[in-house]
């Protein structure tokens, strides 16, 4: 599926309360946590918004369904001073050469999308013709949506860097709408922004529900994962991990307490971001790992090996994104000591990059960076 290799800035951490669906298969929250983590296919009638899957009552449509949710959680948006007035469905896309023209449409100089504001964590709305995103917009929207005319592409590029640093991207899997006679429409969804009304066409599927709009497609909700997020996916008990700064004494701390009956200890460490577009599709997710082994020694805790020291991102346009991680020093033993560095960075609309000077990281392209350093001791080994 292709979603361009990226890496990306999200500047709204905010937390949006997710509604409930008639038939809902999992409770939603505030999106603490996932309930599709195996990524199962979804059933017909299903949807996923913000890790949730939702089923809908025989008859009813998706794409409703998910506006009438965006319509109850909106506060987000009201914030920006944007609020989803109405929505009004018009009619079905008779063909794919139709949908060519709904397309072309959309990439009106005059359409309003979402642009972010790398200071102040908040986005306003400027035409497509006032920004530098229209032909990358309509390069996404030929892959997003499949017809004869425009075949989509597949695209997945891995990465990684030397001296150390390692880190890998691709695209995320979200979903690739193949044109199909009789279940394309067109919806007008009705906003008022700052007090002045305007409209969006946004494409919907009766099979998959919303396709994409220039709103809500592009506006983003961003979220940091935390370990409890890590735990439902690992089956390695979870250390809180122990930052440092560069100003702190780095040297080894052993471990005095007794093994118990455990013969083997792990820490598993996690630092991550996940954002999903409004339509409550992934757009963002940023993964940071490493695994430290451990084994008994002579009644003490013992550093073993390490490994899964591994920096991920996967990123959809026009969302960008970068991680890494760096080894820097190993030694085994009771007196054993783990130390490495990561970072990540993240921007809506413009490229980002790491890099490492010997000390810590550095960052270009703006965004919104963060980074640490980790020492795992035998102490911390659970």
């Amino acid at each position: 599926m292709y979603f361009k290799k990226s890496l990306i800035s999200v500047f709204i951490c905010s937390v949006l309360f997710i509604g409930s669906c008639d038939q809902e298969l999992y409770s939603p929250d505030k999106f603490e946590s996932h309930s599709n983590n195996d990524a199962r296919p979804l059933l017909s009638g299903e949807f996923e918004y913000f890790g949730k899957i939702f089923r809908c009552k025989p008859g009813e449509s998706i794409w409703q369904k998910q506006l009438d949710m965006i319509m109850e959680n909106d506060s987000l948006i009201k914030k920006n001073d944007l609020v989803l007035i109405h929505y009004e469905y018009i009619r079905k896309i008779t063909s794919s050469k139709d949908l060519e023209k709904i397309k072309m449409a959309i990439l009106n100089k005059k359409s309003l999308f979402p642009v972010y504001n790398d200071s102040s964590h908040a986005f306003s709305l400027n035409s497509l013709g006032n920004t530098s995103i229209t032909k990358e917009l309509e390069r996404h929207l030929d892959n997003l949506i499949s017809t004869p005319e425009h075949q989509s592409e597949y695209a997945v590029e891995v990465k990684k860097s030397g001296s150390g640093m390692s880190h890998n991207s691709h695209s995320l899997s979200i979903p690739i709408y193949e044109y199909e006679a009789d279940d394309m429409g067109i919806v007008d969804i009705i906003w008022e922004y700052k007090g002045s009304k305007f409209n969006t066409k946004c494409l919907v599927s009766n099979k998959k529900g919303i396709i994409y709009d220039n709103l809500l497609s592009n506006i983003v909700v961003a979220k940091e994962a935390n370990e409890n997020m890590r735990a439902e996916k690992s089956t390695i008990p979870i250390a809180t991990p122990r930052l440092k700064s560069g100003s702190e004494n780095t040297g080894s701390e052993s471990s005095t307490s007794e093994c118990g009956n455990q013969s083997s200890f792990f820490y598993d460490f996690y630092q991550g971001f996940e954002a999903w577009s409004l339509a409550g599709i992934k757009v963002v997710d940023i993964s940071i790992t490493c695994v430290v082994a451990g084994s008994c020694s002579n009644g003490l805790k013992s550093i073993d090996n390490f490994y899964n020291m591994e920096a991920s991102y996967e990123t959809v346009w026009p969302n960008f994104a970068n991680a890494a991680i760096q080894f820097i020093s190993f030694e085994q033993g009771t007196q054993g000591l783990l130390i490495f560095a990561w970072a990540y960075t993240h921007r809506y609309g413009v490229s980002v990059s790491l890099g490492w000077n010997g000390t810590g990281f550095t960052f270009s392209g703006g965004g919104d960076g963060h980074s640490g350093i980790v020492s795992v001791s035998p102490a911390m080994l659970n």
